[in-house]
């Protein structure tokens, strides 16, 4: 059996040569301070367009570009921007649990298939329902105890 989760963070793309490409892919990306990022592209030609996919993007950054690189300053952390983050964090723990649902639904589908197929009987099906559910909550369960401490981490000073 295989499962898929659509649950992807989002991260800037650049329009090269008519497709949309990953920075990552297109440059070194380092944090060469703790406060910084320092992007430098493979192809100086593409520097332009991955500064532009930088600016339209939503990091609350602006890029600095000096013609060889492009640098970014992580902006401080104020109050109203870590309940921003935390706020983020809260968004994304929801995403998890929604990839989660959606995976224990495959499953349970999946095992419903294959008892009507005749390749598990009822008490395989049962147990393996059970267990799918249980493996679940314990996910759930994790996710949602990451998703709390980062959010306490990102409130306290």
């Amino acid at each position: 059996m295989q499962f898929s989760a659509n649950f992807r963070r989002s991260e800037p793309a650049v329009d090269y040569y008519g497709a949309s490409t990953p920075i990552r892919q297109l440059a070194t990306v380092t944090a060469p301070a703790a406060d910084a990022l320092l992007i430098q592209p493979y192809d100086p030609a593409t520097i332009v367009l991955i500064e532009k996919a930088l600016s339209h993007s939503d990091l609350g950054m602006t890029p600095t570009n000096d013609g060889r690189c492009i640098r970014l300053r992580l902006p401080t952390l104020t109050k109203e921007r870590r309940r921003e983050l935390s706020k983020v964090v809260n968004r994304l723990g929801e995403e998890g649990r929604v990839a989660l649902r959606n995976v224990r639904r495959e499953a349970l589908k999946a095992v419903e298939r294959q008892e009507k197929e005749g390749l598990l009987g009822e008490d395989d099906r049962r147990s393996l329902e059970a267990a799918v559910k249980k493996l679940m909550a314990r996910h759930e369960g994790d996710l949602d105890k990451i998703s709390k401490k980062k959010q306490q981490e990102l409130l306290s000073v």
